[in-house]
């Protein structure tokens, strides 16, 4: 067999399902795209049927494909997300920083992944948009402390985000959201994933 048909024993390929949920308008498909392709369209449009993309990346030489799915936020399109979340790995739940409206409604998500997932999956929360705090009229609507504070409740991963600014920022909560799930713990501890049997009621009314 020819070197050229052997494959290294250093490289792993998975394929890794992703699925970002959120709001309509939080920025899930230019997240999506300054992922992939590093760019970034100022005119972009609201999302209205589940869009997919395969990328390839390598964590300590070992090459890992992800499917990164992003579906509609609609709440008319909720019930095609249901299709979409099935064998999910990981789950980013996306807001935009200037939108408390789209930060509230995180809470929906999160009990849409409780009541139709049957599988534990790691959990990223993205407040999206943070460049727009730059530009005078935007406010941030979302204080650090209080979606550090939610993310702390949910076990999910941090992160601000801007999908015009920071392809870094972008790879690298892909990067540690992934790592996550390839090391193992999200079976193990809360911390880390969702627990579908889990009753967190009284711990998830102190956010969104």
């Amino acid at each position: 067999m020819s070197n050229k048909n052997k494959k290294n024993n250093n490289d792993i390929y998975k394929n890794i399902k992703i699925i970002l949920l959120g709001n309509s308008a939080v920025g899930k498909t230019a997240i999506i795209n300054k992922f992939d392709q590093g760019i970034f369209n100022p005119n972009g449009t609201s999302t209205y049927s589940p869009n997919f993309i395969e990328k390839t990346i390598k964590i300590d030489n070992k090459k890992v494909t992800l499917n990164v799915w992003d579906t509609a936020g609609q709440e008319k399109f909720h019930s095609v997300s249901k299709l979409f979340i099935k064998n999910a790995k990981i789950v980013i739940l996306v807001y935009d920083i200037t939108s408390k409206e789209s930060f509230d409604g995180l809470k929906f998500w999160y009990d849409f992944l409780k009541n139709e997932l049957e599988q534990e999956v790691i959990i990223g929360l993205a407040g999206n948009k943070i460049d727009l705090i730059e530009e005078e009229e935007f406010k941030e609507e979302v204080s650090d402390e209080l979606a550090e504070q939610c993310a702390n409740d949910w076990g999910a991963e941090f992160a601000l985000l801007s999908a015009k600014l920071d392809k870094k920022g972008i790879d690298d909560f892909f990067e540690k959201l992934v790592r996550k799930y390839l090391d193992g713990n999200y079976a193990s501890s809360n911390r880390n994933s969702i627990q579908i049997s889990d009753n967190n009621e009284e711990k998830n009314k102190g956010c969104c």
